[in-house]
């Protein structure tokens, strides 16, 4: 295409490796949201935090 012979085949695993990054981030977006994850560790924390604060004594 460029016709320059070294350049095509360069740029053609460029443009391979940028396809399959994207594959891999939407096989992880997809299966993140199918499978059942855990919070972060910085929002369990929050989260904690906050249940503790609205517990109410009888």
């Amino acid at each position: 295409m460029t016709g320059y012979t070294i350049l095509d085949p360069i740029i053609a695993i460029g443009v391979g490796l940028l396809i399959v990054k994207a594959a891999v981030d939407l096989i992880k977006d997809s299966l993140g949201s199918m499978l059942d994850t855990s919070l972060p560790r910085r929002k369990r924390k929050s989260s904690r935090l906050s249940w503790g604060a609205i517990r109410v004594s009888s």
